[in-house]
């Protein structure tokens, strides 16, 4: 009997293009008394996002709130209780931000 190697489909889908690939590394970030710190999470980019609050970064220990950046200028955006819901308003932001740009490129190009 021979028997054939059987493909797994992977537990995790793969992320698409639109989406982008989520990476750990360090970015800067402007905190709320203005300063411009450099702090470990996630990056999707244009979006980021850490562990921590306004006033900074945290040990995640328990602490449930993670803070999405705009990594361009490094301008904080939302902090929410979970990394997840970063992820989800930073694919929302991309979605609106890139029909906003597909539009006013359409405008500007019949003019």
């Amino acid at each position: 009997m021979i028997r054939r190697a059987v493909q797994r489909p992977s537990h995790r889908p793969h992320a698409t293009e639109a989406e982008g690939v989520r990476q750990a590394r360090r970015f800067s970030a402007c905190l709320e008394g203005g300063e411009l710190v450099t702090v470990k999470g996630w990056l999707s980019p244009p979006f980021g996002a850490f562990p921590g609050t306004s006033k900074g970064p945290e040990s995640y220990a328990g602490q449930h709130r993670h803070t999405l950046v705009f990594l361009p200028d490094g301008r904080l955006l939302a902090t929410l209780s979970t990394s997840r819901e970063c992820k989800a308003l930073a694919a929302e932001l991309a979605r609106a931000w890139f029909r906003e740009g597909a539009a006013a490129s359409i405008l500007n190009n019949q003019r």
